[in-house]
């Protein structure tokens, strides 16, 4: 795993985003807030600084939630006491009803489309109660243009942590497949290199707006009036500012 570098280097990045796109719905939660797929902490700490409600931070990566303990260890008396952190998968967590706002950011196109149908969006559709409101990053047509793009630049005391990104586009079957490629460099060159790489199915308007609806959800429409059809991307910062969430409510 490579979530050792995802604070260094994505960190500003994921909590802008969720301070833009979900902090407003994060304040009108009058039962609990849900997050799918929490990684590191990024967005949770933005959830729960925003919101009056408990947070159900669903992470079942032990990487990740290493990072996420770790944040939340050092988090203000108002974070630490509204975050519960469920370290299974969301249908093995047993959550029904405990929330009116679940967020599912940067995670259903990282699944196979039989487990989002079967599992995933059951799952949260359980968890939400009637009216509820699910937020969920707008998937995009195609894949990036873009073969290679370079990740933000950090420096650590004398050393620079950097990298690069590559998609692989897969067949009309197949997912596409992304290389996140991690570089530590000092003054003689590299001194450490890390690579780990994620699948991604294709995931149309019209394929989430099928699942969506069959899981008992209604489109309620998308946030700054987004546009699918975006310019090719040439960076990550391109591609984070590409995400736009859509609004579906539980019927």
């Amino acid at each position: 795993m490579t979530a050792e570098f995802y604070d260094l280097l994505h960190l500003d990045g994921y909590r802008e985003w969720a301070r833009t796109w979900l902090a407003t719905s994060a304040r009108r939660a009058r039962l609990g807030v849900l997050e799918v797929g929490s990684g590191t902490g990024a967005m949770t700490w933005v959830l729960a600084e925003e919101s009056e409600v408990p947070v159900h931070a669903v992470e079942p990566s032990r990487a990740m939630r290493a990072v996420l303990m770790g944040r939340l260890a050092t988090a203000s008396d108002r974070v630490r006491s509204r975050v519960r952190v469920h370290p299974h998968p969301l249908g093995a967590a047993g959550l029904a009803g405990v929330a009116d706002l679940a967020v599912c950011v940067n995670l259903a196109a990282g699944l196979p489309p039989a487990e989002r149908e079967d599992a995933l969006w059951p799952a949260v559709a359980r968890a939400l109660v009637p009216g509820g409101l699910l937020v969920v990053d707008s998937p995009r047509r195609g894949s990036p243009a873009a073969e290679e793009w370079p990740l933000p630049s950090t420096r650590l005391g004398p050393d620079v942590y950097t990298g690069t990104v590559r998609c692989a586009p897969g067949d009309r079957a197949g997912p596409d497949r992304w290389t996140f490629r991690y570089q530590v460099l000092g003054e003689r060159g590299t001194l450490r290199e890390e690579t780990e790489t994620f699948p991604t199915w294709p995931l149309d308007p019209e394929v989430l707006d099928q699942e969506l609806r069959v899981a008992g959800f209604l489109p309620a429409g998308t946030a700054g009036g987004w546009d699918p059809e975006v310019p090719a991307m040439t960076s990550e910062v391109d591609a984070a500012s590409a995400w736009r969430p859509e609004l579906w409510r539980r019927r």
